[in-house]
């Protein structure tokens, strides 16, 4: 055997020497390395062994365990005092490794075992993480790569305070009451208001900063724009369509709104756009929106509601309005399960009501009065009227307060995350908005429509595995749905408000206006007949 072979013999003998378990064991005798995040912290007191304490050097934060993964995300999100190249260091660590954050849905679900089934369905081969991970680890990778991506957009803009600054400092010295732009946003319904008010009552500001700042504004859209006068005046037109929508907003915010203030609110708003010169350019589009909105909205109860409100009595509503208004209240009489007789009872005392005879001729102080107080007053029998417009008067327009939800932390905070942290609440909170205002860039099929063949690579590529086939046989539904669709393109040809057929909108009421089941247990002995149309029946009694 040659002096060459015999070498290379010895060195694949020990080569496999070395990989033998005992070899590893051996190497290994030293137990696991410590995370370089170590590095950056004080190691405390042995817990047990391979856990200890830990104090960051730069804040002297401490941890009475401290794991490598909250180490990381501190140095990497939270850490004030941190240097910054450290910082950037370990947030592009954890980025290299988002839908439950924007979602608002609790950690826990994630451990809830039919989204686990439902994961399973979606892809089997797929393991969802523990709520620990899913709020640990994974929202601190995730916050990371959001931290980076906003650094990273921050580093190549230019002029982002210098403008803003000069701005405050004109708005304070001119004593203009707004300390900055208002931005719209869209699930803010009075934002675009404020903005065009914010706009119109800075315009000083604009001149003096054209005049004193000229460099300042890099944009040269926005500088065309400050200059231009038909730009302030369509701010003018949009504050003037807006002030009523807002004031609507939070008149039916309050917890005391009732069915007869929606339709209140939705009246003066219809005044508003009526009352619009011909010369504003958004008057015949404010009309078309109106009338959309308003067939979205329109209940029969809405204008009930608006005729027993005690203050305004119906005031404004021509014959076919009250025509309407007391079909609505047969039609609810009866199915509250009341006769043909009972019902003609009802309509009876409707009328009374209108004409404000006994027992409905008392007073209304709408500063001390509620509708609910008021009809509670009525004592004549049978309460028939009393009770219809206290059933309606009780239902809570509960949903009219939902722009209060969209408050980010409090949606995000909720009932079943009032552990969170301050730290971990704005990475939450800055997730939420950069997928917000990057959410074209960042989801990819967002606002895009797609076609059957589309949705079905689409569907392939995640791995759901097959699409549920329409069923071809709803026609009542799609004919329902093209009756709709046919209604509402007649809208778009009308000139006119929807409510001018059964509101005079030239009452005075409208200029200065602001903002339980007791069913009697006497019986009537007469034959009571159910089977009855409340239309022909008010028909009958208004004819006769």
């Amino acid at each position: 055997m040659t002096e060459t072979a015999r070498t290379d013999l010895q060195k694949r003998s020990n080569d496999t020497l070395s990989k033998t378990p005992l070899s590893r064991k051996k190497a290994n005798k030293g137990g696991p390395k410590f995370d370089e995040v170590w590095q950056y912290f004080t190691q405390g007191e042995e817990l047990n062994p391979g856990h200890y304490k830990a104090t960051c050097y730069h804040c002297k934060k401490e941890w009475s365990r401290g794991r490598p993964v909250a180490l990381k995300a501190h140095l990497a999100n939270e850490c004030l005092a941190c240097p910054e190249d450290i910082s950037k260091y370990w947030r592009d660590k954890l980025a290299e490794n988002t839908a439950w954050v924007m979602a608002g849905i609790p950690f826990e679900v994630v451990e809830n075992p039919f989204v686990l089934d439902l994961f399973k369905n979606l892809n089997p081969a797929y393991i969802p993480p523990s709520r620990t991970t899913l709020s640990g680890r994974l929202l601190n990778e995730e916050i990371s790569r959001v931290n980076k991506k906003v650094t990273s957009e921050l580093e190549i803009a230019d002029s982002l305070t210098l403008s803003s600054a000069i701005l405050a400092q004109g708005l304070k010295d001119m004593k203009i009451n707004i300390e900055r732009l208002q931005i719209w946003c869209k699930t803010r319904w009075g934002s675009l208001y404020m903005t065009a008010d914010s706009i119109l009552r800075a315009r000083p500001v604009f001149d003096w900063i054209l005049l004193e700042h000229n460099g300042i504004v890099t944009n040269s859209n926005v500088y065309l724009l400050i200059q231009d006068e038909e730009f302030f005046t369509n701010c003018h037109h949009i504050r003037s369509i807006w002030a009523p929508i807002k004031e609507c907003i939070n008149i039916l915010e309050a917890k005391s709104a009732s069915l007869a203030d929606c339709f209140v609110q939705m009246i003066k708003l219809a005044i508003a756009i009526f009352r619009l010169p011909s010369s504003n350019p958004f008057k015949a589009s404010a009309i078309q929106i109106f009338n959309h909105r308003y067939l979205e909205f329109q209940h029969p109860a809405y204008l009930l509601c608006y005729f027993l409100h005690s203050y305004y009595r119906g005031l404004g509503l021509n014959d076919e309005g009250f025509r309407n208004a007391a079909i609505t209240a047969t039609t609810l009489w009866q199915n509250l399960g009341y006769s043909e007789q009972e019902c003609r009872e009802l309509l009876t005392q409707f009328r009374k009501y209108d004409q404000k005879l006994k027992p409905y001729d008392l007073s209304y102080d709408k500063n001390m009065d509620t509708p609910e107080l008021w009809w509670s007053s009525i004592r004549s029998k049978p309460y028939y009227l009393r009770d219809l417009a206290l059933r309606l008067f009780c239902i809570a327009v509960s949903q009219a307060g939902c722009e209060r939800n969209f408050s980010v932390l409090k949606w995000i905070i909720g009932d079943r995350r009032t552990r969170l942290d301050v730290q971990k609440l704005e990475g939450i909170s800055k997730i939420r908005s950069y997928y917000l205002a990057s959410i074209k860039n960042e989801l990819s099929y967002y606002g895009k429509h797609l076609d059957e063949t589309e949705l079905r690579e689409v569907a392939n590529t995640s791995a759901v595995g097959e699409i549920i086939a329409l069923d071809d046989n709803d026609n009542d539904t799609n004919y329902l749905l093209l009756e709709e669709n046919q209604e509402r393109e007649g809208t778009q040809e009308r000139t006119t408000l929807i409510l001018e057929d059964i509101i005079d909108f030239t009452q005075p009421i409208f200029e200065n206006a602001e903002n339980v089941d007791n069913n009697t247990n006497e019986e009537i002995n007469i034959d009571r007949n159910m089977d009855f149309s409340p239309i022909d029946l008010v028909n009958q009694i208004l004819e006769n």
